[in-house]
């Protein structure tokens, strides 16, 4: 079974969970910080990794698809 875990993701859920424009910014910077890659997903980035992941190639993958995707 394939599943996906993203961390934050750039959506307008962001905006609608704080006060002002300021706010959702400092949660986006914040919340990059804390994700490996530096910076939070976008979600064309998570709708690939599910397409991947549906693919019959994707089935064992030799290696994580988030340190292949990295690059």
């Amino acid at each position: 079974m394939n599943t996906l875990s993203p961390g934050p993701v750039h959506t307008p859920i962001i905006d609608t969970q704080v006060g002002t424009p300021q706010e959702a910014e400092a949660f986006r910077k914040q919340a990059a910080a804390l994700v490996p890659l530096g910076r939070i997903g976008q979600p064309d980035e998570l709708a690939a990794a599910a397409l991947f992941s549906h693919q019959t190639k994707a089935v064992f993958p030799p290696e994580p698809i988030s340190s292949s995707m990295a690059a």
